[in-house]
């Protein structure tokens, strides 16, 4: 009597072990499967950023090329041709 009263508390205690190891495996995937959505939230908003980006771009270039082809309309006179040998020269650097 003493051997089966032994062993269902040897069960219950294995039963008890295993219930807290379910319980820590369940906390364990829930806590996965919330970085994963976030993970998943901050790849989408990435892929969002990059097409805003790409669009952007197109963007600019186009604006680019509309004010080159209107800037290409103005036309400057020709320097005088003494202007054309000056070379700026840098100020002298002062010694502290």
């Amino acid at each position: 009597m003493i051997d089966i009263v032994s062993s269902v508390q040897h069960v219950t205690a294995l039963t008890a072990e295993i219930s807290t190891a379910s319980r820590e495996q369940s906390a364990g995937i829930a806590q996965l499967n919330r970085t994963i959505a976030q993970m998943d939230r901050s790849t989408q908003q990435n892929a969002q950023l990059v097409q805003e980006t790409g669009c952007a771009t197109h963007d600019m270039e186009r604006e680019a090329t509309r004010l080159a082809h209107a800037a290409a309309r103005f036309r400057l006179a020709a320097p005088p041709p003494d202007a054309a040998m000056e070379v700026p020269r840098a100020a002298p650097a002062m010694a502290w």
